[in-house]
């Protein structure tokens, strides 16, 4: 019998306990905000704020070379008709999709032979 008083004695002092706690985190939210933070910045890593020293580099040279992008032609097969189909690409954006050949051979001569 006094277990069970006991332990019903204990439950009812926790949850007074847990709604004292709440209670306190509401109505002293800042206090508890500031400590929060406080501790957030105590854990932080520091950082190391010295500057850095500066190697001078070395003169480089002002030419650009620019390079054309290499175009070619894949076939593929269209997933909804599935018809053949020519796609000239650069391998990474430029794309255009042909429904023959030689359409895409004459694009593919155009950006070849496009100016810089």
């Amino acid at each position: 019998m006094s277990d069970s008083t006991t332990s019903s004695i204990d439950r009812v002092f926790d949850l007074v306990d847990s709604v004292v706690d709440k209670a306190d985190r509401v109505l002293n939210r800042t206090k508890h905000t500031e400590e929060q933070q406080r501790i957030r910045r105590a854990n932080r890593a520091e950082v190391d704020t010295a500057p850095s020293v500066k190697v001078k580099d070395a003169p480089t040279s002002s030419t650009a070379l620019a390079t054309r992008p290499r175009f070619y032609i894949v076939e593929a097969i269209a997933a909804e008709s599935g018809e053949t189909i020519f796609i000239v690409t650069d391998g990474a954006h430029a794309r255009a999709e042909c429904t023959t050949r030689e359409l895409a051979q004459k694009i593919l001569r155009m950006l070849m032979e496009a100016p810089r």
